[in-house]
């Protein structure tokens, strides 16, 4: 049998389980024989691989935390038996001498105990510990490990997946190879790898149904596909058409480290990612080396200096990152490529149901954050429960608007906020703001020279320069459409100026309604006047029947709140704005992997999801 663990690193202690109390670093475990060897089962961390039990007559342990939830602390019993279960990491050496965590959970039961509270600092948690008598202690240690990797053995990784590729594919040049998995090491080792063996890099969202699967593989042809096994839906149909195609994402590990030769053409196809498809069809966007380069020149020398003269008081360098958006999406595949070089730390997580669970498990200091993520982070802050964020400090927002009243307070109360305005088809690259107070919190920020910006005569936001894409995978049409003559990218947002330079978000081109009687409509602008209503959830906007029409996502018992806050609303409109009809659904609206709306789906919702006023 495997060494009992003697202490939990990096805890959270909850209150019967679903509570949570506060968070500690270190807690020694009682010395004891355990009743049984082995049980079989599966735990809250996922497979079992050292379950002990043992029982007790007078044995004593204490458990310190920072108290987060006083309330609940007021709730426990003390007279009674008392049940708390603790979720942290085991901290151990391997063989090579790297420092794992492997995720542990205690469950104590115990009576006759006391609560002790330490003194109460304005702002801040309060030391506690709870002492009990223990009548039962069951300790899980999960199989899985977090495992640190240095950069020398990941350019070893990289080396060794070139040697692979090419004995696989010898003809690889410029063919795809696809990448179907979770956050992963592997995923950041294929990345290089691929490109360096001279292949085109394709990353795909493994959740999508076999049709859109089936579309975009059979776009690109693949040479190979690592993926990392996982049935996510549709693992039957991949096997079916592509079995013999098919990697495992170490599928590198046997081979020798191969020589890098300089294979990439600076302005020839390296990379091909797929965008969300909001409005249709996903488009393959064929981006270069020069369009990686320069993105990440702009990171290097504007965003991460930035960054790095702001560092909280303590601070020190080389800071850490947070991986957990998926890394087929560029919001956080641009950070595989950019933070390497200056020689910060990638925490990967694989699942975003884990995140508590890894952020606690592996201290960071950045993350790249979707608005689900941000408003997550928000209500831990509301509810101070700041600490169980493991000092997560500065958040770099993308992908859609936020709520610039909510990063504001966050700016005033100890996070850094910057945001990014880009795209797939820039990979990532476009308009920084680094506003930390309210005068121009709601802009997406104001542009530096590394690109053109303007507003044209339409007022849509146009991008030229390095960062803009090869254009669209097989669809010159396509391409056409959203790249001019002269070099200028069309975003497809509708924007203005302010007289600082600032650039706003008004709306997308393509969802303005246009009305018989020749008037545009922003969906988005009227979106923002209904999010005001509390009742509301979640709504969109559309024209039907040349009316102004919203979907709204609400309990049934506020549809009268919503019908109300509309009529008064309404009133402050002119009369070809004014919402003049409205359909409830009884399930939230649809969206893709990073929480955008999809304004198609959400648009045609099957008529037995909806209630119409």
């Amino acid at each position: 049998m495997n060494t009992i663990p003697t202490k939990i690193n990096r805890y959270n202690v909850y209150n019967k389980g679903n509570r949570l109390l506060g968070v500690g670093e270190e807690m020694t475990l009682p010395d004891f024989e355990p009743s049984s060897e082995t049980v079989t089962g599966a735990g809250i961390l996922g497979e079992i691989d050292d379950p002990t039990v043992g029982y007790f007559g007078n044995q004593e342990l204490e458990i310190p935390f920072r108290l987060l939830d006083k309330e609940t602390a007021d709730m426990m019993d003390m007279t009674k038996a008392v049940q708390l279960e603790i979720r942290g990491a085991q901290q151990t050496t391997n063989t090579e001498g790297d420092i794992e965590f492997r995720p542990m959970r205690v469950v104590v039961r115990g009576r006759g105990g006391k609560l002790t509270t330490g003194k109460v600092k304005a702002g801040s948690p309060m030391d506690t510990a709870i002492t009990l008598t223990i009548l039962y202690i069951l300790i899980e240690v999960d199989g899985k490990t977090v495992v640190e990797k240095h950069y020398r053995e990941y350019a070893r990784d990289i080396r060794k997946m070139v040697t692979y590729l090419k004995n696989e594919v010898p003809d690889l040049k410029g063919r795809s190879v696809v990448l179907l998995s979770r956050n992963c090491y592997e995923f950041c080792v294929a990345s290089y790898g691929i490109i360096l063996a001279g292949g085109v890099l394709v990353t795909l969202n493994q959740k999508k149904t076999w049709d859109e699967l089936e579309y975009e593989l059979g776009q690109v042809e693949p040479a190979l596909i690592l993926n990392d096994g996982i049935d996510y839906g549709c693992r039957a149909q991949l096997e079916a058409a592509y079995g013999p195609l098919l990697r495992p994402m170490d599928c590198y590990k046997d081979s020798t480290p191969g020589e890098l030769t300089n294979c990439v053409d600076h302005d020839g196809l390296m990379m091909l990612m797929f965008t969300s498809g909001t409005t249709g069809r996903s488009k393959g966007v064929m981006l270069s080396e020069r369009n990686m380069c320069s993105t990440l020149v702009t990171y290097s020398e504007v965003a991460e200096n930035w960054i790095t003269n702001r560092l909280p008081a303590g601070q020190k360098l080389p800071l850490s990152h947070m991986t957990l958006l998926p890394l087929f999406h560029m919001a956080c595949f641009v950070c595989v490529m950019s933070y390497p070089p200056a020689g910060w730390a990638l925490n990967l997580c694989g699942d975003i149901r884990d995140f508590y669970r890894d952020l606690g498990l592996m201290h960071s200091d950045v993350m790249a954050s979707a608005p689900m993520l941000v408003e997550t982070i928000y209500n831990d802050y509301k509810r101070g429960r700041v600490e169980r964020l493991n000092g997560l400090w500065d958040l770099c927002c993308s992908s859609a608007a936020l709520d610039p009243k909510m990063l504001e307070e966050l700016a005033a109360n100890g996070f850094v906020v910057n945001q990014c305005y880009g795209m797939t088809e820039t990979f990532g690259d476009g308009i920084l703001n680094f506003t930390q107070t309210a005068d121009h919190m709601s802009a997406v920020g104001k542009p530096d020279d590394h690109c053109e910006y303007q507003v044209d005569e339409t007022g849509e936001i146009c991008i030229r320069g390095n960062s803009v894409m090869l254009g669209y995978y097989k669809d010159p049409e396509a391409t056409a459409e959203v790249i001019d003559k002269d070099g200028w990218f069309h975003t497809g947002d509708l924007g203005r100026i302010d007289e600082d330079g600032y650039y706003y978000i008004t709306g997308r081109k393509k969802n303005l309604i246009i009305l018989a009687n020749g008037e545009n409509v922003s969906p988005e602008e009227l979106e923002h006047k209904l999010a005001a209503c509390p009742a509301v959830q979640e709504c969109i906007v559309k024209e039907k029947s040349q009316k102004i029409c919203a979907v709204v996502y609400c309990a049934e018992d506020k549809q009268q709140q919503v019908r109300d806050f509309i009529t008064e609303a309404n009133r402050t409109l002119p009369l070809y704005k004014r919402i003049s009809a409205v359909e409830f659904t009884a399930e939230p609206l649809p969206r893709n992997a990073l929480g955008k709306l999809l304004r198609k789906e959400g648009r045609n919702l099957d008529a037995a999801k909806i209630k119409q006023l």
